[in-house]
């Protein structure tokens, strides 16, 4: 019963807002913010905040927030705010009120209802801030108390202030800060991939303990990347920068710093490897000629050309021991110049994907050696000869 009292008398609070509203706004300024209420709308809004009441009485809280709703439309009054905020917490669904309780005390702060807001706020974060700890969402936890403090000590009875402060305490010992600047107007901020900020400004962030990433973006600069491990406890500053292309490019700087290696190493590994590839075509036409040579002088031999119609074919001891070697080097040719293709192709293929790899960028994370190694092995069997690209970046 007082429950539903308490809903009636806060509906009928909001009508006589209204009319006092529609009393005073006559001889008020016209807001640049806000437009101003005929009394058309104002007839309508009374309307339709007796109809939320009504609605809100019956547990249909749905259809009082969407009549709330209407109403602020027409006469976007703060009080409106906390009734859609009190309909959507009757419901059960804090996430949605207290964006509105903010709004209303944004508004008025020191309204009618600002106490009651304050105290409802500072209620639902402490709640909030205990389940989302419970779900490992420190972060998140730690903002929600902090919100609840900042509503008014008392707001909370004792034994939840004490337990506020002592649950923020055991958080922000657990989480580390970094603390982000950014001079570059318009440039884009983000923490793991998600938004942070547009500079130029600084931003300072709570995160847990281990490996975060943040990157500055901006059109026309290259982008600026860190990874940063937060320790638990402790405060961290980068400086987050952009440096425009055409800074890049006029020769007055030097882009190997922003690069894995030295310009030139992929393409000399892709030279290398177009060398090998052509001495193999090379050694692979001498293969061809020493073969041609080989067949055109056994078509000479008296064996292949007065065949033995019993026994076809030439003895081995009727093949001059020059041509037999002519035969072991053509081949031997024709093996080490298939192996030169495959590794001097591999060679083109690993600059290509090296000189892609060491584009310009602004990157300052780990300078562990072994964060940007890179390794080509030769992979040698019995009937192969190929190449293995290997590293870590």
């Amino acid at each position: 019963m007082d429950s539903l009292l308490s809903r009636v008398l806060l509906g009928v609070g909001v009508t006589m807002v209204l009319m006092l509203h529609h009393v005073t706004t006559g001889d008020a300024q016209p807001s640049s913010q806000a437009p101003v209420s005929t009394d058309t709308d104002r007839r309508a809004a009374r309307k339709l905040v007796d109809e939320g009441i009504a609605a809100q009485s019956a547990s249909h809280y749905d259809k009082a927030i969407e009549l709330y709703q209407k109403a602020f439309a027409l006469v976007p009054h703060p009080i409106l705010l906390f009734n859609i905020a009190q309909a959507y917490r009757l419901a059960s669904r804090s996430d949605q009120a207290m964006p509105f309780y903010e709004r209303y005390l944004t508004l008025e702060p020191n309204g009618a209802q600002s106490t009651a807001a304050r105290t409802i706020l500072a209620g639902l974060y402490f709640n909030h801030a205990l389940a989302q700890r419970n779900f490992g969402q420190e972060v998140e936890a730690r903002e929600s108390l902090e919100r609840a403090l900042q509503h008014g000590e008392a707001s909370l009875d004792s034994g939840q202030l004490q337990e506020a402060q002592k649950q923020l305490r055991e958080i922000e010992r657990q989480l580390g800060r970094i603390r982000v600047t950014c001079q570059t107007k318009g440039a884009e901020v983000t923490l793991d991939g998600k938004a942070l900020f547009t500079g130029p400004g600084s931003y300072q962030v709570w995160v847990k303990a281990e490996e975060h990433k943040f990157v500055v973006k901006k059109a026309g600069y290259l982008p600026d990347t860190r990874k940063v491990v937060a320790a638990s406890g402790e405060i961290q500053t980068i400086e987050l920068r952009l440096v425009a292309l055409s800074e890049r490019t006029d020769g007055t700087d030097t882009t190997e710093t922003n690069r894995r290696w030295a310009k030139w190493k992929p393409w000399a590994v892709a030279a290398a490897g177009g060398a090998l590839a052509m001495a193999s075509g090379w050694l692979h036409m001498l293969a061809v000629r020493n073969f041609n040579d080989y067949d055109r002088e056994f078509l000479l031999l008296d064996c292949t050309a007065n065949p033995d119609p019993v026994f076809p074919g030439c003895p081995k001891d009727s093949i001059p021991s020059r041509l037999n070697v002519r035969l072991v080097l053509a081949r031997r040719e024709q093996k080490i110049a298939l192996g030169g293709y495959i590794v001097g192709g591999s060679l083109i293929a690993t600059g290509i994907i090296l000189s892609y790899l060491n584009r310009p960028h602004m990157e300052q994370g780990f300078q562990d050696s072994s964060f940007r190694k890179v390794a080509v092995i030769p992979v040698l069997s019995t009937d192969s000869i190929s190449v293995a690209l290997s590293g870590n970046y």
